[in-house]
This record gives C-alpha cells, structure tokens and sequence, in this order.
C-alpha cells in the first residue's frame, strides 16, 4: 500500500483555517468531513482531533470524543485541554 504523504504545510494549514471556520459558524456536518479529511491527509497533526473531539462531545457521542481526545493527547501531550476533556468525556 502506498503511504500517503502529508500535505505541503501551507497548504494544510489553508485548509485547517477553512475548518476551524465552518466549526466556528456552526457548520457542523461540513465542519466534520473537512477535519476528518485533515486526518487523512495528514494523521500527525493534533488539531483536527481537537475539534473532532469537541464536535463529538457537544453531540454526546462520549466514545468518538475519547478516541479523538485520546488521539490528540498522544500527538501533543503538553495540550492540557486536550487531558481535561478526555477526562470529561
């Protein structure tokens, strides 16, 4: 199987601020695919588990939020928000 290589950093980051909008705006549905895509693109970065985590969270989905808030802690373990809502979830 190929390895898919991370998306060029600007680019990525282009597209991590297109997220973070839609989030902001309430787009969840949208919101979602566009963070779950960033994973796919490129699975070491922590911040689209952050907001998949959040997403989850509001919606109960307890499960999905500790599996994205466990994802992000072990990408960035320092992100103390990251520990607190995994243990609120």
């Amino acid at each position: 199987f190929a390895q898919t290589q991370p998306a060029p950093r600007a680019a990525y980051d282009s597209r991590l601020a297109a997220a973070e909008a839609l989030f902001n705006k309430g787009a969840g549905d949208d919101a979602a695919r566009a963070f779950e895509q960033l994973v796919l693109d490129d699975p070491a970065r922590p911040e689209p588990f952050w907001y998949l985590g959040l997403m989850a969270f509001q919606q109960n989905q307890l499960e999905k939020a500790i599996a994205a808030f466990e994802d992000l802690t072990s990408r960035q373990p320092a992100r103390g928000a990251g520990w607190v809502m995994l243990g609120l979830s």
